[in-house]
C-alpha cells in the first residue's frame, strides 16, 4: 500500500486495500470481521484484462451473521464447516458433497467430514472449490405464526476485473420509438407473431393440521 498521501487526494486521511494471496488449504479457512469488511477474490494469474489486472470473480456475503456454535458443540463432528465462513480446496471428482443425507441424526459420526478435504494441498493456479457457509439469526416473534417469513442469507458472485469496462456497453443501443406517438407519424406496428404463452396451473390448496 501507499505509505504518502498522493497529491490527487485533498484530505490527510488515507483510504486502501490490502490485498493477501492465500496459497493453501488451510490458509483458506477464514470468516469476515463486519468491522474490516472484505471480500475473497478468485482469478487466473496468466488471464489479464486491458488493463493489465487479473481477470477474477469476488464472492461477497450478503445477510450472512457469524456463526455462534460454540467449540465444544455436539453438533460440529457433521458441521465443523460452521466453524468458519469460508473454505478453499482443490476441485476434486470425489469431494462433491461435504455430509451425507443421514448426517442430521448421526451427529457423532458423520458420514463426510470437512476436515478431510483439507490436506495441505495448495490451492494457486488451481481448480477450486469454494465451500461458502450460509448463516441465519431468526428470533421467534409473535409475526412468525402460523407462518415464518423469508429469513435471509446468501451470497454475491461477482466479476472482479473480469472485463475491460462495464459490460452493459456492450448491449445494444434501445431507442424507443411507438407509432402515432408523433404528429404526422402513419407507421403501423408489425409486431412478430409468438404462440401464446399461458402458464401452467397449479394446485395451492394448503390445510393445516388442528387449524
Amino acid at each position: 500500500p501507499l505509505t504518502t498521501k498522493p497529491q490527487y487526494l485533498l484530505f490527510d486521511t488515507m483510504r486502501y486495500v490490502e490485498e493477501t494471496t492465500i496459497m493453501t488449504e488451510e490458509e483458506s479457512l477464514m470468516s469476515i470481521d463486519p468491522t474490516k469488511p472484505k471480500e475473497w477474490i478468485f482469478g487466473d494469474t496468466t488471464q489479464t484484462n486491458e488493463w493489465g489486472n487479473t481477470r477474477a470473480y469476488a464472492i461477497r456475503l450478503d445477510h450472512n451473521p457469524s456463526s455462534v456454535i460454540p467449540d465444544g458443540s455436539h453438533t460440529l463432528p457433521a458441521y465443523n464447516y460452521a466453524q468458519q465462513m469460508l473454505g478453499v480446496t482443490v476441485y476434486k471428482d470425489e469431494e462433491s458433497t461435504l455430509t451425507g443425507p443421514y448426517d442430521l441424526n448421526r451427529l457423532d459420526d458423520p458420514q463426510g467430514d470437512f476436515y478431510n478435504f483439507v490436506d495441505g494441498e495448495s490451492i494457486v493456479q488451481q481448480d477450486l472449490v469454494a465451500w461458502v457457509t450460509m448463516t441465519s439469526l431468526h428470533l421467534p416473534t409473535s409475526e412468525n405464526m402460523p407462518m415464518t417469513n423469508a429469513v435471509m442469507h446468501g451470497f454475491t458472485l461477482a466479476p472482479h476485473n473480469f472485463f475491460d469496462e462495464n459490460p452493459a456497453m456492450d448491449m445494444p443501443h434501445y431507442l424507443r420509438m411507438h407509432p402515432v406517438e408523433a404528429a404526422g407519424d402513419t407507421r403501423m406496428e408489425d409486431l412478430p407473431e409468438v404462440p401464446m404463452c399461458i402458464p401452467p396451473m397449479f394446485d395451492t390448496t394448503h390445510t393445516f393440521a388442528g387449524v
